[in-house]
């Protein structure tokens, strides 16, 4: 069963994003629309080792989706 938690937190700095993905060797932040388990999302995905649905970044609103 899947469950979603909200974190209040805002990423607004694409740079920073990259910056952060590069630190912790993962791909680099693609702007794309994505499916999560439950909803779709469109911002900057980054795929978290051992995630099933990538983490969505909005800069413009600063939200961050994921499930």
């Amino acid at each position: 069963m899947s469950h979603i938690v909200n974190i209040q937190t805002e990423i607004r700095d694409v740079e920073a994003l990259g910056a952060a993905t590069r630190r912790m060797q993962l791909p680099p932040p693609r702007y794309e629309e994505v499916q999560l388990f439950s909803s779709r999302a469109t911002g900057y995905a980054v795929q978290l080792r051992d995630w099933r649905y990538p983490v969505v970044c909005d800069v413009e609103s600063g939200k961050v989706a994921f499930d």
